[in-house]
């Protein structure tokens, strides 16, 4: 099933729970640094030469209980520790270590060469340099320390989060290139909820967790922060479709967008909805392109919008569409390839203060919320956005750079203003009121002009077919994750079109329900 993490701050207040049991800390730290040794020993098997970096706090201690489980397995250790004096746990855990035999060499008493060649001797490389204990830049020696082992090349086990990323959200805490890139990291109690997030996400490597002798769910929330899904999980999150023996079993999808410059939109979202199975899709189009792009998808039922000058369609058109369709209509689809003109943004304003339904806001539609002035007083329908860095990006006024850089912090702040949220990208993000999960599948074939607008029909369809929620939603977005991948297994990397996601859409989503 899905994986769960908890921030750091929940984990530490766990341990002073654990304490307050009549758990010592040193027992807490000692059996966190004998589960991450064995944890080490299963994964790399024999190896004669370990250097494990520990730095002057707790993950510094536990690095050092690890250090004197290794040895006492056999293994030639040596720790690198940024400083000479410690206190408490960490005190107890170094004692321990070298009442064995260990030796600690202190950082600040050697040259860079030095240091570069005592790691570059050994198989593998223990970083306890800093954990989750850290919210700042890597300064002083652990910087030193991070960035000669960087270019070391000999793999990394990390404890807990990789160091130089924020163990919440995931976010390099200092400069780019100031971290480490772990083959294995080793969680102790529960993973910490910057896993998830990238950039922490691609340098963790593989995820263990250790026990660290009390029940996690003695002392940890009963709902973690984050939820990972990966393709094993997708199953578990599938909706009740019904019998679907009618089109009407299986919903009515409404697209509105299209413009002079983004005519294909709305209809590659349109595909999108039928394969992920409505029953019927009906694409709100400027009258100028009802017929050139209607062949693209000649399941959809096409209806001929009234335009402005600028050739957006006019506010008056939803009316026109509730007129006609209004009753069938289970979910809408709003702003693929709308434009950015007043006209367009009039019409995103009419429909979300009109229509009381599930709505998958996307592309244009957000640009033109944000040129509304981000006012969710007057929003009436159940809406899920859907935005990319750049979009969210204008939303929230920042910079693309510090969307991706802050995946979790933009998520959330998104989250303050709508029920729904899915920052698209990597490892995409989603936010329902108070619980977040991060889709942890998916491949780089994806990012293709088109991709997001078959995700949106692909949302839209699923809404209108199982209910507005956040399982419905992640099982939209795994659906289109899985697609990706499976053409990726099927040697479909680059040159995929939007299209072909869709069609993959339909033989994934085929196969869950045999």
């Amino acid at each position: 099933m899905s994986l769960s993490a908890y921030d750091p701050n929940d984990v530490r207040l766990a341990d002073q729970k654990a304490v307050q049991m009549g758990i010592p800390g040193e027992i807490l730290m000692e059996n966190a640094g004998a589960g991450a040794a064995r944890a080490i020993i299963d994964r790399f098997g024999a190896f004669k030469k370990a250097v494990v970096l520990c730095g002057p706090g707790n993950n510094g201690g536990d690095g050092m209980v690890v250090a004197r489980h290794l040895l006492t397995a056999g293994v030639d250790v040596a720790v690198v520790s940024t400083t000479s004096s410690r206190a408490g746990d960490s005190l107890g855990a170094e004692r321990m270590y070298l009442g064995a035999g260990g030796r600690v060499f202190v950082s600040s008493e050697f040259s860079d060469r030095e240091l570069l060649d005592f790691i570059r001797s050994s198989n593998l490389l223990v970083d306890g340099l800093l954990g989750t204990g850290s919210g700042g830049p890597p300064r002083g020696e652990v910087l030193r320390l991070i960035r000669l082992a960087g270019d070391a090349g000999v793999p990394v086990v990390s404890l807990d989060i990789p160091t130089g990323f924020d163990g919440r959200t995931g976010a390099l805490l200092g400069d780019k290139g100031d971290f480490l890139s772990a083959s294995l990291t080793v969680s102790f109690m529960a993973l910490k909820s910057g896993l998830f997030f990238t950039p922490a996400f691609d340098s963790a490597g593989s995820l263990e967790v250790v026990p660290i002798g009390v029940p996690p769910c003695s002392v940890l929330p009963e709902e973690p922060a984050v939820t990972a899904i990966f393709p094993e999980d997708l199953p578990f999150f599938k909706p009740r479709l019904g019998s679907g023996y009618s089109k009407a079993d299986r919903g009515m999808v409404l697209v509105i967008g299209g413009s002079d410059s983004f005519g294909g939109a709305p209809f590659l979202s349109a595909l999108g909805a039928l394969c992920a199975g409505a029953g019927w899709v009906v694409c709100g189009v400027p009258e100028k392109w009802s017929t050139c792009y209607a062949p693209i998808v000649p399941e959809a039922m096409i209806e001929p919008l009234p335009v402005d000058s600028s050739g957006s369609i006019v506010p008056e058109a939803y009316e026109h569409l509730m007129s006609r369709y209004g009753d069938k209509v289970k979910a809408i689809v709003l702003g693929p390839g709308l434009g950015r003109s007043e006209g367009a943004i009039a019409l995103v304003g009419k429909v979300l203060s009109s229509w009381e339904g599930p709505l998958v806001l996307d592309a244009d539609g957000l640009n033109a919320f944000s040129a509304l002035g981000m006012d969710c007083s007057c929003v009436r329908s159940k809406v899920w956005i859907t935005p990319h860095e750049g979009e969210a990006a204008r939303l929230l006024g920042k910079s693309s750079s510090w969307i991706r850089g802050n995946r979790r912090d933009a998520a959330e702040a998104l989250g303050k203003c709508f029920d729904g949220v899915l920052l698209k990208g990597r490892n995409s993000v989603l936010v329902f009121r108070q619980r977040m999960v991060v889709c942890c599948i998916g491949d780089p074939n994806m990012s293709i002009p088109g991709s997001g607008d078959v995700l949106s029909g692909i949302m839209g369809a699923i809404f209108a077919r199982a209910g507005w929620s956040m399982d419905s939603a992640i099982f939209a977005v795994g659906l289109h994750a899985m697609a990706g991948q499976s053409l990726a297994l099927k040697g479909r990397g680059d040159g995929i079109l939007a299209r072909h996601l869709a069609d993959e859409v339909a033989l994934v989503l085929g196969g869950m329900y045999r």
